[in-house]
């Protein structure tokens, strides 16, 4: 069990209403609790200006998934990661999550495009690295583990001092530590099947004839991964002990 009372705040990079189970918050909110009861979560829109206030509040930083594309040239992705740069000079720790992954590896040089072989989807299997294995934020989970993921962008390499910690014949920077204290994933450990059902329910009809497996299994199938969970508690249990 991680330590109790730690203060999480979440940045909501989706900004959407009517999300299904309570949209970011939500999502994010339940994940933890699971591993942390007390834990306090606090949920921030990114494009609010000041969001930036809160940190002084939190033991840590999430950064959410969105639909947006985080290799994107306009004014909100470049405030965003101005703003993400600002963070990084606090020194606090930070966990990106599938978006928030790519735009942590966009601010530390890296490069992110569509993925070679498209949307990866549903429950799949990454592989630890050595690096991954030896790492606070891997610690104990299996080398070959169950994640869900809904992407098909990707951070292509790994720039400068950053470490790759897990990888797939996909999508090659699955997991990442990109500074002191400064974790990605490319993969969803706040979703459950639920919530990935949820998510994709107006998007079904328009790609289940765009990709290259059968969506509606990969939905229908998906379920919460006790791995994805394991890094989050292993996030708050490196926080606790920092």
């Amino acid at each position: 069990m991680a330590p109790q009372g730690l203060k999480i705040l979440v940045v909501d990079c989706v900004e959407k209403e009517a999300l299904p189970l309570g949209g970011v918050d939500g999502w994010f909110r339940a994940a933890l609790r699971k591993c942390s009861p007390k834990v306090e979560v606090k949920t921030v829109r990114a494009s609010t200006p000041d969001w930036e206030k809160e940190v002084a509040w939190a033991d840590a930083v999430m950064i959410s998934g969105s639909p947006r594309d985080a290799f994107a040239d306009d004014e909100w992705t470049h405030a965003l990661m101005a703003k993400v740069a600002r963070l990084l000079e606090k020194k606090k720790p930070v966990l990106g999550v599938c978006y928030g992954h790519q735009i942590l590896g966009r601010v530390q040089g890296g490069k992110v495009e569509r993925c070679e072989g498209g949307w990866e989807l549903g429950e799949t299997k990454v592989e630890t690295t050595a690096e991954g294995a030896g790492s606070e934020l891997l610690k104990g989970v299996p080398k070959e583990m169950k994640v869900m993921q809904s992407h098909r962008d990707c951070v292509l390499e790994v720039p400068g001092k950053g470490v790759l910690l897990a990888s797939s014949p996909h999508t090659r920077v699955q997991a990442a530590q990109w500074a002191e204290r400064v974790y990605g994933v490319q993969f969803h450990p706040e979703f459950t099947g639920e919530v990935i059902r949820g998510v994709w329910a107006a998007r079904r009809d328009k790609w289940r004839d765009q990709v290259k497996f059968n969506l509606d299994e990969k939905l229908d199938q998906a379920k919460e991964c006790p791995d994805g969970l394991a890094i989050f508690r292993n996030f708050l249990k490196m926080i606790s002990s920092s």
